[in-house]
């Protein structure tokens, strides 16, 4: 079929073409209200077609496999208004290989989910008569191929594993959600740390405390580092370069921020969220610093902003709903040398930041991050002693990362890709402590 769409597209004229095929299935076990609410297994696919044709661009995508003429039909259409296309699709290419593809894991049976889902409500029971307790695990095996008119035929299959859980409890005006997840290429068995966790935030958000606007040492726990990281990534993002709307643009090889401040796209991470052999238009994976010692190095290049930069790509690109935009697969920060503990044990009087709600409304390229805090702790005497709420937190990434940063923690968490500038993949990210962070308190 892929031979059959890159023939046809040839016939009509197209210089070159791309397909792009991806296969699910995905199977879901959900509990909501202390039951099972929801088992279902999923096959999906998904095509994109990439055409060029009088030197510009045109795609199509469509869930049907037997689509070809309309696939054809729909990107040449396309291409009559599609971007200048002065690149050429993936040419022949060996791929390396990567541990991310676990056959026990696509193997897991449907009554092993349940049964991990059953124990996580059971674990967390007592912790209130009337706590409203979830757990969702998804397991996905996915293939993926990609052929070109320049004689790329590659393709890889992986495997994907999620556990979430959390508890939802009511008492009069008082709402309260807490919870956690895991999740990798690798089908491991994560219900007691997830109970743990859940129990450990539930025990200590039921008390709330009050606190007052000012500026404040904040411990931000992986998944909040993860939202201050989120303008950094955007601007890492080729195409944000090529348009010039970036920061960075022109500061490779500038110390932008903290020397403890290390990011790196590793998409040979064993099992880890986002590994792979290669991207989406079938360059083969590439290890890449992007912040070295505070150092900017490179940026996330795709085919199209690479050659806009006068760069090579870097096997950067990710496809959402068929368009192609650089993305990072596995998104490593390097680790410090203080635990979380000893970190939190340093804090005399400071906040411990785990959710943001609506940080990255606005213009990310101004490296603004500002949100409600979702869930959050106030610190006393290096002690967790109740929830905040009513509060609001502001930084500027740019700025905190360069000159607020405390500590980074030697402990790392995996956290979905969120935010702008990230199509998937996974995080591994520390706690990370910045002084000084404004905190908006509402008062009565």
């Amino acid at each position: 079929m892929m031979e059959e769409i890159i023939q046809l597209a040839r016939e009509r004229g197209c210089e070159e073409a791309e397909v792009f095929v991806e296969k699910h299935q995905a199977t879901v076990v959900e509990y909501g209200n202390n039951r099972l609410k929801k088992l279902e297994t999923a096959h999906s696919l998904f095509l994109a077609l990439r055409v060029k044709k009088g030197g510009r661009l045109g795609f199509s995508t469509s869930t049907k496999p037997n689509d070809v003429q309309g696939l054809v039909e729909r990107a040449l259409r396309a291409a009559e208004f599609g971007r200048l296309a002065d690149f050429s699709f993936a040419p022949p290419a060996e791929l390396p290989a990567v541990e991310g593809f676990d056959p026990e894991t696509a193997a897991l049976p449907v009554e092993e989910l349940v049964a991990r889902g059953g124990r996580v409500v059971d674990g967390l029971r007592d912790l209130h008569p009337a706590l409203q307790i979830s757990s969702r695990l998804a397991l996905i095996s996915t293939e993926i191929e990609v052929k070109t008119s320049q004689g790329l035929s590659a393709a890889y299959r992986r495997t994907g594993y999620s556990h979430s859980a959390g508890g939802k409890l009511v008492e009069g005006q008082n709402f309260l959600y807490v919870g956690d997840g895991r999740h990798s290429a690798r089908g491991e068995d994560v219900t007691s740390a997830l109970i743990a966790e859940v129990r450990w935030a539930f025990e200590r958000a039921r008390v709330n405390v009050p606190v007052s606007s000012g500026r404040y040492p904040v411990i931000l726990t992986p998944r909040a580092t993860a939202a201050v990281l989120a303008p950094v990534l955007a601007s890492l993002n080729g195409q944000a370069v090529e348009r010039r709307v970036s920061p960075f643009l022109g500061k490779k090889g500038q110390a932008l921020f903290d020397p403890r401040i290390s990011l790196e796209d590793d998409p040979f991470w064993p099992w880890g969220a986002g590994t792979r052999p290669m991207d989406d238009e079938g360059i083969p994976a590439r290890r890449k610093a992007l912040i070295d010692k505070g150092v900017l190095q490179n940026f996330l290049l795709d085919l199209a902003s690479a050659r806009a930069l006068g760069e090579e790509p870097n096997s950067s690109a990710r496809r959402s709903a068929g368009v192609v935009t650089p993305g990072p697969s596995n998104l490593i920060m390097e680790p410090g040398p203080k635990s979380y503990q000893e970190m939190l044990a340093a804090v005399p009087q400071g906040l411990l930041i785990d959710v943001l709600m609506g940080a990255w409304a606005g213009n990310p390229y101004g490296g603004w991050v500002n949100g409600n805090v979702m869930l959050g702790y106030k610190i006393e005497d290096g002690q967790v002693v109740g929830r905040i709420k009513d509060t609001m937190f502001s930084v500027n990434a740019f700025s905190a990362l360069k000159d607020q940063v405390v500590e980074v923690s030697r402990e790392r968490k995996w956290v979905d890709a969120a935010g702008p500038g990230s199509l998937g993949g996974g995080l591994y990210l520390p706690y990370l402590w910045l002084d000084g962070v404004s905190i908006s308190a509402r008062q009565g």
